[in-house]
Formats: C-alpha cells, structure tokens, sequence
C-alpha cells in the first residue's frame, strides 16, 4: 500500500468515525440541501419544514405528540406547526378539516398531504417538503422523507390542504 492510498483510507476512517460520534440530527443537517429551498418561500413555511427536518428519526409511537415519546403521524404534524405557532387539531381527519384544499399541482413546502391508508377517508397526513417528496411519520423508521406520489402513496392520496398562505 502506497503513502497516497494509505492517507485516503485514513481521511475515509476518520471522517467515518466522526460521523458516527455524532448526534443522528447533526449529520442530517448537513446534509439537507433541500433547506436552502425554504428561503423561496414565506420565513413561516421555511420554519416550517426546517422543523421538521430536524424531527428526522424520531421514532415512531402510536399516539406520540413529542420528540421524547415519539410520533404517530398526526402527532408529528401537530407538533412541527406548533413550533411555529399554529394550533392544529390533534387527530388526521380533524387535520383534513383545516386549511384549504388544493391539488396535487399546487403543492408548496410546508402544505398538509393526506392519505387513506387503512379505512375510508383522510387516515394519514405528512408535510410536503417539495420536489414531490414528504416528510411524515411512519411505523417501520419513524420520521422520514418520502416520495409523496410514489407507487404506495400515489395510490392512496386522499387530498392536500394548505394552512399557510
């Protein structure tokens, strides 16, 4: 193994092992360029989906409300807009009841999507983030981003709501 090989693998290790010694919520900061996005928008929805972001792998817990118990999916939402000084109702289809509905092609950063995942009407909601993604609560990895419209969610999006204007 050669001096330059050698001092690569050592940058790699190094850096790997900072990485690790990290907070799970340090390292995603710095690696969020969907962050800079926010600015494009109102300072609202841009604290909006920042605090979100930074609720990323909070596990998951049915009927969750804080980062130290975990979130169900309504639970997370509630929570990321009271950061900002929005009260929303606790429950999904309370949820649905708010804001104003608008369609997929509207969707902005920081907008309410909602699905019908098991039984009639809205029985899940995340936040848009933008660029058709979404940043939600979800039993298997707890917070995460997603594609909103994928093959699962596209076929069960039930509507979209917007709180901000």
């Amino acid at each position: 193994m050669n001096y330059v090989s050698l001092c690569k693998r050592l940058a790699v290790c190094t850096a790997l092992g900072i990485a690790l010694s990290l907070p799970v919520g340090a390292v995603w900061n710095t690696m969020q360029p969907q962050l800079a996005y926010a600015e494009e928008y109102s300072s609202l929805r841009g604290n909006i989906i920042e605090n979100a972001y930074l609720l990323v792998g909070t596990p998951f817990k049915m009927g969750g409300s804080f980062p130290s118990e975990g979130f169900d999916g309504s639970g997370y939402v509630q929570y990321v807009f009271g950061e900002s000084g929005i009260a929303l109702p606790r429950t999904v289809d309370e949820q649905y009841d708010v804001g104003r509905r608008i369609g997929k092609d509207d969707l902005l950063p920081g907008d309410l999507v909602f699905y019908s995942t098991d039984g009639p009407g809205a029985t899940f909601c995340g936040i848009y983030s933008g660029d058709g993604k979404f940043i939600y609560a979800g039993t298997k990895n707890g917070v995460i981003e997603g594609e909103a419209f994928g093959p699962y969610w596209d076929e069960r999006f039930y509507g979209a709501r917007r709180i901000i204007d």
